[in-house]
């Protein structure tokens, strides 16, 4: 079985590279960094990937209905800042897979990456 891609759009990459480090050791799972939407879009329109990870604080209007339509061919795993934690509902509502807000430990959010993962196996 080829290795699952986990593109993960954020501005820095501090969670790409902490989610490299956690699944170092394991030859099942690859890592994209993307810092923009419209990166994140057009490449998970040109290549097969198994979740998006994204940072909510860059999310408008436009990003959300892109959002609804590649939800329906992949996993999406939202990283809500406390602030913008009351959107979970319109995130889910988008078809967004699972929402974990900032500051969550980084083996708490390799382990849903894991479980996400292994379910859409």
């Amino acid at each position: 079985m080829s290795p699952r891609l986990v593109v993960v759009c954020e501005k820095q990459s501090f969670l790409t590279a902490s989610l490299e480090r956690e699944f170092a050791n394991s030859e099942d799972v690859n890592f994209r960094w993307t810092a923009y939407f419209d990166d994140l879009f057009q490449y998970v329109e040109n290549h097969h990937c198994d979740l998006v990870i994204i940072d909510t604080a860059q999310l408008d209007a436009n990003s959300i209905s892109r959002f609804s339509s590649i939800s329906q061919k992949l996993q999406v795993l939202a990283i809500a800042p406390d602030e913008d934690y009351e959107f979970e509902y319109l995130l889910r509502e988008v078809g967004v897979t699972s929402v974990i807000p900032s500051g969550t430990e980084i083996d708490r959010i390799s382990r849903v990456v894991t479980k996400i993962l292994i379910t859409d196996e």
